[in-house]
C-alpha cells in the first residue's frame, strides 16, 4: 500500500509549479457579480439568498445595464487582462525546459 510519502520528487514539482501560475483573468460580469454579492449581503445579511435566485437577479440587472454603467466593470476587466498577460509571460520565462516530442520511427510495423 502507498502512502503520500512515497510520492515522487517529479509529481512534487508539478504540484509546486502550478501553486506559482498566476490566477486566470476575470471578465467584466465576474467583476460586477463581486460587487452584485457584496450589495446583497449588505441588503439581505440576514437571509441565505439560494444561488439561482442570486444569479438570476444579477442577471437580469446586468442584462438592463447601459453600456456607461457597465464601463467601470469592462475597465477593471481590461486591467486584470493586462496583469494576468505580464504574469504569464514572467511564468513562462521561468519555465524554459523544452518540450520533448515522441518521434515516430518509420521503421517500426504499424499496429494490426
Amino acid at each position: 500500500m502507498k502512502t503520500n510519502a512515497s510520492r515522487s520528487s517529479k509529481t512534487e514539482d508539478l504540484e509546486d509549479e502550478e501553486k506559482k501560475k498566476p490566477a486566470g483573468r476575470m471578465s467584466a460580469y465576474a467583476y460586477y457579480l463581486q460587487t452584485c454579492r457584496e450589495e446583497l449581503r449588505d441588503r439581505f445579511p440576514n437571509d441565505k439568498l439560494d444561488f439561482s435566485q442570486f444569479t438570476r437577479m444579477c442577471n437580469d440587472r446586468w442584462k438592463t445595464m447601459t453600456g456607461d454603467q457597465k464601463a467601470r466593470y469592462i475597465h477593471l476587466a481590461k486591467r486584470d487582462s493586462t496583469r494576468f498577460s505580464l504574469e504569464m509571460m514572467i511564468y513562462q520565462e521561468g519555465k524554459s525546459r523544452p518540450i520533448r516530442r515522441w518521434e515516430k520511427d518509420p521503421r517500426r510495423p504499424k499496429r494490426a
